[in-house]
């Protein structure tokens, strides 16, 4: 299994549950949208995870890359149909 992580700011990462992904063989990725990083194909991965942040998710002028965060987690829930979990932020 591979999993998809999209974070906000450095401390809002999976936090305690990193050990149990390990512990399961679980692969992750975390992508910084706050600090640039692109969304990787989405294709490639099982399962997504937002974290949460101190933005809203309508602050698209001060965060521009929320359009495309919200584009990709529209296509990921909407077409390919995977599994998501969105906490705080990532639940808006």
């Amino acid at each position: 299994m591979r999993l998809l992580v999209f974070q906000h700011i450095d401390c809002e990462h999976p936090g305690s549950l990193r050990r149990f992904l390990k512990e399961d063989g679980v692969e992750w990725d975390a992508v910084e949208l706050d600090a640039g990083e692109p969304i990787p194909e989405l294709d490639d991965y099982d399962a997504l995870w937002v974290m949460g942040g101190p933005m809203d998710v309508w602050d698209i002028e001060e965060f521009p890359w929320l359009v495309e965060e919200k584009d990709a987690i529209r296509r990921w829930v909407g077409q390919l149909k995977k599994p998501y979990l969105g906490l705080c932020l990532g639940h808006q």
